[in-house]
């Protein structure tokens, strides 16, 4: 990455930190568990408050920014395994060819909709069980299908 790159980044980190700060002191005027939430802030030094007038009105302090700055790296970290764990969900780590018969799966099954008598719905269930299992089990072991 290119230090123009690692600076945009952190700038915009710091950008939706400063966003998501700013967010909690809004809400916390509508609402009192934000405004809790940065009564505790305040008792950790993350932030200071000063009464002008009939508001109150906050600043970030240095550890709050350095804490902000940490929280962001920690939920660039989840953010990105979510994207990973969509993906997966999604078949994109499948091959074509695979997520293509997945979808004729799907369709399949979608077409075949309000014609199950209880001997079709056994015997689709055998199909789709043994194809699992065939699939789990690899290609050397193959599983013959349950049907009478």
């Amino acid at each position: 990455m290119t230090r123009s790159a690692r600076s945009t980044t952190r700038r915009s980190r710091s950008s939706r930190s400063r966003r998501r700060f700013f967010d909690l002191i809004v809400q916390a005027t509508r609402d009192p568990a934000k405004a809790r939430e940065l009564g505790q802030s305040e008792e950790a030094e993350l932030v200071t408050g000063a009464i002008q007038g009939s508001k109150r009105l906050y600043a970030i302090t240095d550890a709050g920014r350095s804490a902000l700055q940490e929280q962001a790296v920690a939920l660039d970290g989840v953010r990105m395994r979510i994207e990973v764990s969509k993906r997966a969900l999604r078949g994109h780590d499948r091959p074509p060819e695979i997520h293509e018969a997945v979808g004729n799966l799907r369709h399949a099954l979608h077409m075949h909709s309000g014609r199950w008598t209880s001997e079709e719905i056994e015997r689709v269930r055998n199909l789709l069980n043994d194809t699992a299992k065939a699939i789990a089990s690899g290609p050397a072991n193959l599983v013959t299908e349950n049907t009478p």
